[in-house]
């Protein structure tokens, strides 16, 4: 089960355009292909906040939740809770790489670049949240990627010096029960550094 979602949770295909900032920025996305359904874990307990590697940012997600290794080689923040098939990932992006961009014009590229490798996508929103003090931008979107129906909660955070774009996922069949967590954990995100 864990390799599928692996595999659909985002696909993204560029080819082109390795110089531009955005398009780099969402290559973060690309998922490290797996063959087994082993998982590099490490977990945590309640409360305990998710650093990620450049001590730049931070989740703080509830009981059951992991870091995860295994997600996305990309992400500055990895987290999964395997028992309820709840997954997260963190991409951070420096604005300085952006001669101009609005959190609107982030948040739709980037979702764009996303839906554009799925089948079926419907999205919903946009939501404008402050997040932990900073604006922020949430869309939901149902899609089917490698014959497996996904819930995505898609969320664009600016603060004065990064955009940072979450994604948390599930299968469709759990997004409405377990989008409330899914949320908890987006919103737990917070710039530190």
């Amino acid at each position: 089960m864990k390799s599928s979602l692996l595999l659909v949770g985002v696909l993204f295909i560029l080819s082109a355009c390795d110089n531009d900032p955005l398009i780099n920025f969402v290559k973060k996305f690309l998922p490290k292909k797996t063959t087994t359904d082993n998982q590099v874990i490490k977990q945590i307990n309640e409360g305990q906040p998710i650093m990620s590697d450049d001590g730049v940012t931070q989740i703080t997600p509830p009981l059951g939740w992991a870091i995860d290794y295994d997600l996305n080689d990309r992400a500055e923040i990895q987290a999964s809770n395997l028992k309820d098939s709840l997954y997260f990932i963190s991409l951070t992006e420096n604005k300085t790489d952006f001669a101009s961009m609005t959190l609107d014009q982030h948040s739709e590229t980037t979702r764009g670049l996303l839906v554009s490798t799925l089948s079926n996508a419907v999205q919903s929103g946009p939501v404008n949240l402050t997040i932990n003090g900073q604006p922020a931008v949430q869309y939901e979107i149902m899609a089917t990627s490698d014959n497996t129906n996904i819930g995505y909660l898609h969320t664009t955070i600016e603060t004065p010096t990064h955009y940072h774009q979450l994604l948390a996922w599930t299968l469709q069949s759990k997004f409405a029960e377990k989008r409330g967590e899914l949320d908890r954990v987006t919103r737990s995100f917070k710039e530190i550094k």
